[in-house]
C-alpha cells in the first residue's frame, strides 16, 4: 500500500531503479510510518509533496502525514497519536488527547494540518 501511494507522491521525481520508500519505518502499535527515499530529490515547485510520509494502519487504512523526521521526540509522539487514533476509528478506542504541539502550524503543512484521512 505504501508503495502504491509513494509511486503516485514521488514516482515521477525518481530514477527508474530508485526506491521510492526509504528503509527506514517506523512501527507503532495500530501503524507504520513509512517514509520517502532520501535519494528521491523533490523540485521545489512541488513542496507539497517533499515534507509527507505515510502512515498505514494495521487494518489497511492509509494516511498521508507530515514527515518529522527532523524531529524524533515529535516523530515518536507522532506515532503514538495515530496508532491511538488508529484504534480509535477502528477498533472503538477512546479518542486520543491531542498534544499542544499538533495544534501549531508545521513547516512541512499547512496550518496544522498533520495527517490527511484518505479513502484506502
Amino acid at each position: 500500500m505504501a508503495e502504491a501511494d509513494a509511486r503516485n507522491t514521488w514516482g515521477k521525481f525518481a530514477a527508474q531503479d530508485c526506491p521510492l520508500l526509504s528503509a527506514h519505518v517506523l512501527e507503532g502499535e495500530h501503524c507504520w510510518f513509512f517514509f520517502r527515499n532520501p535519494t528521491t530529490e523533490v523540485p521545489s515547485a512541488a513542496w507539497y509533496a517533499a515534507g509527507w510520509a505515510y502512515a498505514i494502519s494495521r487494518r489497511g487504512q492509509v494516511r498521508s502525514i507530515a514527515d518529522l523526521s527532523a524531529e524524533p521526540d515529535k516523530q515518536r509522539a507522532y506515532l503514538e497519536l495515530m496508532s491511538a487514533h488508529f484504534a480509535h476509528i477502528e477498533l472503538g478506542g477512546p479518542k486520543p488527547d491531542l498534544p499542544e504541539w499538533v495544534t501549531r502550524p508545521h513547516s512541512s503543512t499547512k496550518e496544522g494540518q498533520l495527517w490527511v484521512d484518505r479513502k484506502s
